[in-house]
C-alpha cells in the first residue's frame, strides 16, 4: 500500500485517504502550506534493478502502467540520451591542458615549470602559452549564450525536475540488494505533492508504482513506495 510502515492495504484504501485529505479545508490548506515538503519513502524495485544513491524517482504515464498490466517482465521505458552542450568546450581544454603537461614535462619552458595547477592564473597562464582564449566559466556561458541567440541550439528553459523522459518527484539517497526479500530496495525522499499525484492516479491500485533511474543507466525500473511513518 502507499500509507504504510509494513502492513498491507487494499487499493481502495489509498483512493479514500486522497479523498479525505482533498475533502476538508484543513486537508487542502495543510497540502498549500506544505507544497515543497519532501516526505522520505521506501522504494522496492520489481523484477531486477538496484537502487543507487542520486537516482531520479520518477512518475510513471499511463502508457507505462497499461504496458506493465500488459506484460509483467516489462522493465520500463529508456531515457534517451542528451546531447551535452558543453562538451565540445571541455573536449579543447583538456587537449590543452594535456598539451601544457607534455612541455611541463620536458622543461622547455621555466615558467611552466614553477606555475601550480590550483594556482588562480592557471586559465589565463593557459591562454598566454597556447595561443587561444581563457576557457573561464564566463567564457563557457557566454559562448553557449551566443549559440542560441544565433539559431545554433533550439532549445527552450530546461528544468530539473522535467528535462528527463519522465516527471522527477524524488531522488533516491541510499539502496543495495535485501537478502531477505531477494530484491532491490532502497530509502529515497519524494515531494508532498507527488505523492498525492499518485494517490490520485494509483488510487486503484494494491500498491503505488514509481519508476527508478540510476545516474549512470538510461533504463527505467518499476518499484513500488511506501511513506515511512
Amino acid at each position: 500500500g502507499f500509507l504504510r510502515s509494513k502492513s498491507r492495504t487494499k487499493g481502495k484504501d489509498n483512493a479514500n485517504v486522497f479523498e479525505k485529505i482533498t475533502a476538508t479545508d484543513t486537508g487542502r490548506e495543510m497540502i498549500e502550506q506544505h507544497s515543497l515538503a519532501l516526505v522520505p519513502v521506501l522504494i522496492s524495485i520489481h523484477n531486477r534493478g538496484v537502487p543507487a544513491a542520486f537516482g531520479h524517482i520518477c512518475l510513471p504515464s499511463p502508457e507505462d502502467l497499461n504496458h506493465l498490466d500488459k506484460d509483467k517482465s516489462f522493465s520500463g521505458p529508456l531515457e534517451k540520451k542528451h546531447k551535452d552542450l558543453e562538451g565540445p568546450i571541455r573536449k579543447e581544454e583538456r587537449k590543452i591542458r594535456l598539451k601544457l603537461r607534455r612541455m611541463k614535462k620536458r622543461g622547455k619552458d621555466s615558467k611552466i615549470l614553477s606555475i601550480q595547477s590550483t594556482s588562480a592564473n592557471s586559465k589565463e597562464f593557459i591562454a598566454k602559452h597556447s595561443g587561444m582564449p581563457a576557457l573561464t566559466q564566463d567564457t563557457r556561458e557566454s559562448d553557449i549564450k551566443n549559440k542560441m541567440s544565433s539559431g545554433k541550439i533550439i532549445t527552450t528553459e530546461n528544468k530539473l525536475l522535467s528535462h528527463t523522459l519522465r516527471m522527477v518527484c524524488g531522488f533516491v539517497r541510499n539502496g543495495d540488494f535485501d537478502l531477505g526479500k531477494g530484491h532491490g530496495s532502497g530509502l529515497g525522499f519524494c515531494s508532498l505533492v507527488s505523492l498525492l499525484h499518485l494517490l490520485e492516479q494509483q488510487g486503484n491500485r494494491r500498491s503505488c508504482l514509481v519508476l527508478i533511474r540510476n545516474p549512470t543507466s538510461f533504463q527505467y525500473r518499476f518499484a513500488s513506495l511506501s511513506v515511512v511513518l
